[in-house]
């Protein structure tokens, strides 16, 4: 029996911290936060938020790439 993989990530991830910010328009603001590690597929993101982002929930990412 195999033994699932709970890392279903099909792309190499590289670990970078850059400064964001993330409009979530349910909440109608943008949230500061901070690029963890990224990928092909995605990003993965620390969101500095006080209140909950639901599945669903429509964010607009910007990243500052640039000093």
């Amino acid at each position: 029996m195999d033994t699932p993989n709970p890392n279903r990530r099909s792309h190499e991830r590289t670990q970078i911290t850059r400064p964001a910010k993330v409009y979530h328009a349910n909440a109608a603001r943008y949230l500061p936060a901070y690029t963890r590690d990224l990928s092909t597929g995605g990003a993965l993101l620390e969101i500095d938020s006080p209140r909950a982002i639901e599945v669903g929930d429509s964010l607009e990412v910007l990243v500052a790439w640039n000093d």
